[in-house]
Formats: structure tokens, C-alpha cells, sequence
């Protein structure tokens, strides 16, 4: 068995993010280029396909996907139009990974289901002032058997998630 070689499932999701990206995305990549638009169509078309919640877990109307999975879809959206894939790989991992990991029961019941459709976009703001280091710098720590911690710090309980996520509805 080749470990690299993807899965009935990783390829059956590769073909529909092809097929999406070459039928769906190709057509109007150029406009929304050109004119800088943000196309929300797009995004509930995407909703519907899956992609918006890739890492959500099914319970909270996500697909619960792999990481392999999740990379693929970005990997064949960007193969169109970087900034589509963008959104999608920001929406699902600056907005609904860190719900979906750290979350507390109601803010996952609250907010999860609208992003895994596709029906509310998340977004990733910084609210303070060079706060755009405090996300870059990562904390590395070496452990006592060699190995290499990387920590980022994330604040995740009600108010800091306020601040920091925003949901934009349509």
C-alpha cells in the first residue's frame, strides 16, 4: 500500500473541489479579480458543497473532514483563484478551528452551525495595535526528550473571543 496515495474518500472530495472550482469558480475568478469583489453567492454555493466546514465536526453541521481532505479542497480552489481559497482556508481555520477546538458547549452550539453552511463567514480581526505579532511570534520551548514545543498564544473565553472573531452575516 503506498501511505501517500489518498483514500476513496480524499479523492472522491478531491473531484468535487475540481469539479466545483473548474465550473463554479473559474467562470467569474477574473471578475471578482478585476473588480474586487467578494462574492457571498460563492461562499453559500460553497456552504452547500461542504467546504465552509471542513474541520467542523458533523455533530455541529460541519464535515468533519481530515487535515488531507481539508488541504485538498484549498489546494484545488487556490489552483483557480488564490483568494478564493484564502477565504475558505481562513474561515475554516482562523474562525471555526479555534471555536471548534477550545470552544465552550454554547459557543460552539451558537456560532459552528451558521459557519458550517456557509450562512455567517468568519473573519479574523486584531483589535490592538501590532497585534498582528502577538500572532506571528510563537512561543518554542524545548522539552526534556528533545522534542520541540510550539505554543501560540490564543485567548478563548467570551469576551477576548468577541473581540478577536467577528461573524459577518448576510
Amino acid at each position: 500500500m503506498n501511505p501517500t496515495a489518498l483514500t476513496d474518500e480524499q479523492q472522491m472530495i478531491k473531484e468535487t473541489a475540481r469539479r466545483f472550482a473548474d465550473t463554479e469558480l473559474a467562470p467569474i475568478a477574473m471578475k471578482m479579480d478585476e473588480t474586487s469583489e467578494f462574492n457571498v453567492d460563492l461562499f453559500a454555493k460553497m456552504g452547500e458543497t461542504g467546504f465552509m466546514g471542513l474541520i467542523v465536526p458533523a455533530e455541529y453541521g460541519g464535515t468533519g473532514t481530515d487535515m488531507v481532505s481539508y488541504a485538498i479542497v484549498v489546494e484545488e480552489l487556490a489552483r483557480v483563484d488564490g483568494s478564493t481559497a484564502l477565504g475558505v482556508a481562513a474561515h475554516n481555520s482562523l474562525a471555526c478551528g479555534p471555536i471548534a477546538m477550545m470552544g465552550t458547549e454554547k459557543q460552539k452550539k451558537r456560532y459552528l452551525p451558521e459557519l458550517a453552511t456557509g450562512e455567517a463567514i468568519g473573519a479574523f480581526c486584531l483589535t490592538e495595535p501590532q497585534g498582528f505579532l502577538i500572532q506571528l511570534r510563537a512561543l518554542l520551548r524545548a522539552s526534556h526528550h528533545g522534542k520541540l514545543n510550539i505554543l501560540i498564544p490564543m485567548l478563548m473565553n467570551g469576551v477576548e473571543v468577541t473581540q478577536t472573531m467577528h461573524l459577518l452575516a448576510q
